[in-house]
This record gives structure tokens, sequence and C-alpha cells, in this order.
């Protein structure tokens, strides 16, 4: 079957946990015997084709307006940005290019992922085409610009009234996807709920394949226990809770943290846990840090929709204490905890309970290489066959 796969990032760009799995998927596919062709975005310059790893990529420059962040005040800097969603929310250049591809490589199957860049005019080039279209939701990009669905502080309950201007046209468009997919029922089903998607004839949740190491950590946890967070360093993602829970537990654990982000923030953090037993990794290999560690936090107060930090600390066998948000619940299962992060001390006690109690962790050791095994690539590739075949 020959399959277009369209996401706004894939490598050598950087790409973050929702390109990779889209990499996954589709050298998978290229090797059971698909035809995989790629169209993804390049900020400028003309438009350039690669193989990689059997799956030949296209890479077109995004046509759209000066990126806002070149314009010199904040006043321009607004407004541009406004004009650039507006684009986004339908972009007819970008489906030109869409549809040279489609008639050069004689698709027969469109599958959608991260839109941003494309915009959702992509399905309506498809859909005049007359082709099956499948779309997998791996963030918030069709119901928010910022794809986060997270506004002063909260996760936002419904569209804001200054975002319904861009997610208007992106819901009609919706209506010539023949299925949809998401990579957590949390997802779909906020998707399905603002009545997206509403001619879809089927909609499944697949999780995202996990491609990295597989081998249990099986071990005995002693004092100190060491907690680890991996991850961008932006106040959205709770870090900064994470620290303030720390106090007072630091002389009988440890926390690593890896990941890079804002100097300044970063420079603030590191003054709040000053006193505390914190060890600052910077960027690091993910192996290494999980390979140091008894217990992956992952304190996100967005609406993470499937964290894909979270598979990888269950592939080899490391329990997560999770905030209650978004998909993350879904990915987890009961391989690890659950904290409300509205309540600061729900992340305390649970801290609190696993340090005065290793064995716990060293009982979810078991639970958390299951679940990850859970998530192999073999599963979700027969997933998506057998739906492509359904259309």
């Amino acid at each position: 079957m020959k399959i277009l796969m369209i996401s706004s990032l894939y490598p050598p760009n950087n790409i973050g946990g929702a390109e990779k799995a889209v990499q996954i998927l589709s050298e998978g596919l290229a090797k059971r015997g698909h035809s995989i062709m790629v169209i993804t975005t390049q900020p400028t310059g003309l438009s350039t084709t690669k193989v990689i790893n059997g799956v030949r990529v296209y890479y077109v420059p995004v046509r759209n307006i000066q990126h806002p962040f070149f314009a010199k005040s904040s006043i321009e800097q607004s407004l541009l940005k406004a004009v650039w969603h507006g684009i986004d929310s339908y972009n007819p250049w970008m489906a030109k290019a869409v549809q040279d591809v489609i008639e050069t490589e004689k698709v027969e199957l469109v599958h959608t992922h991260n839109l941003a860049g494309f915009s959702v005019a992509t399905w309506t080039v498809s859909h005049n085409l007359k082709l099956p279209i499948v779309h997998t939701l791996h963030d918030h990009y069709l119901l928010c610009p910022k794809s986060t669905m997270f506004r002063n502080g909260k996760n936002c309950t419904s569209i804001c009234v200054d975002c319904r201007f861009y997610a208007k046209p992106r819901q009609l468009a919706s209506l010539n996807v023949n299925t949809v997919v998401g990579v957590s029922a949390y997802i779909l089903n906020r998707h399905l709920e603002l009545r997206y998607f509403s001619k879809a004839k089927q909609s499944q949740v697949i999780f995202n394949p996990y491609i990295g190491p597989h081998h249990k950590k099986m071990h005995v946890v002693q004092a100190p226990v060491r907690f680890g967070y991996l991850g961008r360093i932006h106040p959205i993602k709770g870090i900064e809770n994470l620290i303030k829970a720390f106090t007072g537990l630091a002389n009988r654990s440890q926390l690593l943290i890896g990941g890079t982000g804002d100097d300044e923030y970063i420079a603030r953090l590191k003054q709040i846990g000053s006193h505390l037993n914190i060890k600052w990794l910077g960027y690091v290999n993910p192996q290494v840090l999980l390979e140091n560690i008894d217990v992956l936090v992952v304190p996100s107060l967005v609406n993470e929709t499937a964290a894909m930090v979270i598979q990888e600390a269950l592939a080899v066998g490391i329990p997560v204490l999770s905030s209650k948000r978004g998909g993350m619940p879904e990915v987890l299962g009961d391989a690890g905890w659950l904290f409300d992060p509205d309540d600061p001390q729900s992340l305390i006690s649970i801290l609190t309970r696993l340090i005065q109690h290793p064995d716990e962790i060293s009982s979810k050791c078991e639970q958390a290489w299951q679940r990850g095994m859970f998530f192999s690539v073999d599963s979700v590739f027969q997933q998506y066959e057998s739906l492509y075949r359904s259309l």
C-alpha cells in the first residue's frame, strides 16, 4: 500500500515524542512491505527529498508570512503571530505542496499527524482526490494555536474565545477525515466531545510505539531513594513544585534532574533547591539517568496527551510517579503512582511514603517492565495495518 504520512517535523530536524512516534511508525511499516512517503516542513529554502531508512521524505519550506519573532516590536510580533496562526488554520499553498507529492507518488492513503505548518487544508485536498484519510491526534493543535490548551497557569476546560477563530476552520475540515486515532483516550475524547470528526466512520485509541531499550531493572531499593526528573525545564512541566516538595526529604533521598531550558529559570530553580540533595545533569542521555534512579517523577501541570518519557522508564522497569493529567494515567496503568498537582500535599505524601517504605518501589519494578512491553512496536503496527485495510 502506498501511504503518505504528513508530519510537521521529521529527522534530521529537532524532534519530540510525537515526531519520534511518526518516525518509528513510518520506518516500521516500510520494513513490513508498505511504500511509505513522508512530507514534512523546513523553515526556509528549496524543497528537497531524502531517503531515510527506506522512507522517502519530502522536506518543503513553510509557505506562510515571516515568522513573528523576527518582528521589531512586541506589537508587530503580536499582529504577525495572529496572522501566521490565521493562515495556519487553512493554508492553500501548503495544500498544493501536499497535492504535488500525492500525484507524483500515486498515493493510496493519507495519514496525517501534527499539522502545524501544513494546516487542515491537507485534508481538503486529499478528500477532493478521493483518498481515505486517517488522522492521529498527538496534541491539542486543532483546538488551540499553542497546541497546549494551557493558559495563565491553568488547563483550559473549553476553547478560549480568541482561539475559536482559529479552531472553527479546523473543526469544519475534520469532516473530511475517515478515521481518527488518539494516542490516548483523553485526547480522542476531548476532540469528539467538541464535535470534531463528526463524520468519521471509525475512532480508536492506539498508543505511541516505543522502540528504545527493553530490559528489567530488578533491584532492591535502599536509602537514600533516588528520584529522577527527565525532560524540558519549563514552568508547565511542574519541576518547581517537585523541588519544593523535596524540601525536608533531601536527607533521606536524592533528586537527579536531566534536561535543559531557559538559563534564568534554571538559575532560579537552583537557588530554590540550593540546600537540597539535588544533582543537575543538564542534557543527558535518558538511559544514563534511568540507570541511576529508582523512581521517575513526571510532575507536569499541563494535560500531556501521552508522555513518551513514561514509556522510556517503564521499558527498563523503572516505576513512575506521575501527575494525574491528560493521558498520562492511561500510559502508566498500574506501574506507579498518581498525584494531584493542584494539591501539593499529595506529592509530598507519596514521596514520604516511598522513602519510608522503599520495598514498595521494588515491588513495582516487575509491573513497570510488564507495562512497558505493552507498547511494543509490532502491536502498534498491526493495529494500524488493520485500520488501513478497513479503509
